[in-house]
């Protein structure tokens, strides 16, 4: 009787144990492309679990891309649990990454208690349009032990283009813009870029997450067309910044995400 009892108390203790981390094995079918539900069956909803996905804002159709998943906020411990799915492209793992398909879409190949960054491939479908990246996040134990969360990542969209046709658009810039940094998150130095549909003086400032001004990259006046700025932040340390463009008729702010 006693060795019984001791064989359960092994049993109980070794459940409990792989309890302490998401899902071992991952689960596809979580993230908004299928589900509404996300990871309510194993945990509890939280806003104090987050994370951002950075990708191109414009790809060409057939090509391979990096894209990143930071986390920059959690609560809880344990290892964190992932689910990512595309509507239309094609999803492969990154050697190291700590993730693995599953079907068509990527989960954790084991909780992951150390990266807070994670990167995979993503290549384009070969037609015309707007394809979306979906992801959820979790960590921790299950909601029996009230210190498992999740969370939906933020969505992000992509515009499909053929290369055919964008090549010589000096002339017939639409409008002015500014895109995401690439790659974001990053280690020193990152590449933001913009056009200008009319000529026109052109402000880039870096701030703090507090909105203090930190530094003025760019300040000058530029002609009509697309340019490249390349920022080098080894002199930073990591965190979540800000910056801004502000044109003689344009003013938009993104952050940006400094690893190292």
């Amino acid at each position: 009787m006693k060795t019984i009892i001791k064989v359960l108390i092994i049993i109980v203790m070794l459940l409990l144990s792989t309890n302490v981390f998401s899902y071992s094995g991952g689960i596809t079918g979580r993230t908004l492309k299928t589900s509404t539900q996300g990871c309510n069956s194993c945990h509890i909803r939280s806003d104090t679990i987050s994370a951002i996905i950075t990708a191109p804002d414009t790809v060409i159709i057939g090509q391979t891309y990096t894209i990143y998943i930071t986390i920059i906020m959690n609560t809880g411990s344990g290892g964190y649990g992932m689910d990512i799915a595309t509507k239309y492209g094609i999803l492969d793992t990154i050697l190291g990454q700590q993730l693995k398909t599953s079907g068509l879409e990527l989960v954790h190949s084991f909780p992951n208690t150390t990266t807070n960054t994670y990167s995979f491939k993503y290549t384009a479908p070969n037609f015309i349009g707007i394809d979306t990246i979906f992801s959820v996040i979790d960590r921790g134990s299950d909601y029996t032990s009230g210190s498992g969360f999740w969370n939906w990542i933020p969505s992000k969209k992509i515009i499909i283009k053929s290369l055919i046709g964008i090549q010589n658009i000096h002339n017939t810039i639409p409008h002015n813009y500014m895109s995401q940094n690439y790659p974001n998150p990053f280690n020193s130095t990152t590449l933001i870029k913009y056009q200008l549909n009319k000529n026109s003086n052109v402000s880039i400032k870096l701030y703090d997450i507090c909105g203090k001004e930190l530094m003025i990259l760019l300040n000058d006046r530029k002609s009509v067309g697309q340019y490249n700025y390349e920022l080098n932040m080894s002199n930073f340390s990591s965190g979540i910044y800000l910056y801004k463009i502000k044109t003689d008729n344009y003013t938009d702010i993104k952050k940006l995400v400094l690893v190292k």
